[in-house]
């Protein structure tokens, strides 16, 4: 099996002025951003089979399961895979739009303005444009593993691990962990 991996990271910025759903009755829309918004799709494929998974996350507060069809459909055509196989990740950011949200809780405005609307409707594109550009940039890749210990002390508030290794706060956590990776290998090790 030969893995292909890309990524790439497009601008979401709605047009402004542009209501913030991540505060209920917030008097005043959004005239600037202090960031610009994201969204950074990684595309992993199998070149032997052409078989490709699509994760995209963004810097929004979420989304409708319609406008998360449109998008993933969207993708899915771009990109040439299976729209199931298109996993979409919301920040949950309190400091964005909500494309698609059928409820206005509040705002400047107390209908969606049409600069919303049009927002909302560039959404797929948007994705599926992070998608593309993330295609384009496929190269070798492999998937691995790495274990890790925690070095440092723990912070204020929290205990340290208990013998079984468990941190007692997160009961889920095992012992050295193995968070996944995927890169083009170590530099410090061979392929």
């Amino acid at each position: 099996m030969t893995l292909l991996a890309g990524a790439a990271e497009v601008d979401i910025t709605p047009p402004f002025p542009v209501d913030l759903l991540g505060y209920v009755r917030r008097p005043l829309a959004a005239r600037s951003a202090y960031q610009p918004l994201k969204a950074t799709a990684c595309v992993v494929r199998d070149d032997d089979t052409g078989t490709t998974v699509v994760i995209i996350a963004a810097d929004v507060v979420g989304l409708t399961t319609p406008m998360a069809d449109r998008i993933r459909a969207r993708v899915g055509e771009l990109v040439g895979c299976d729209p199931a196989a298109v996993l979409l990740n919301s920040s949950h950011t309190h400091a964005a739009p909500w494309p698609g949200a059928i409820i206005k809780l509040g705002g400047e405005f107390d209908e969606w303005t049409d600069t919303e609307r049009r927002y909302w409707d560039s959404i797929p594109d948007r994705y599926a444009s992070a998608a593309l550009e993330a295609v384009g940039r496929l190269v070798p890749a492999r998937a691995g593993a790495d274990q890790w210990r925690r070095r440092e002390r723990p912070g204020p508030g929290r205990q340290p691990a208990r013998a079984d290794g468990r941190w007692p706060d997160h009961p889920g956590l095992e012992p050295r962990g193995c968070p996944g990776r995927l890169g083009r290998g170590h530099p410090d090790r061979r392929p």
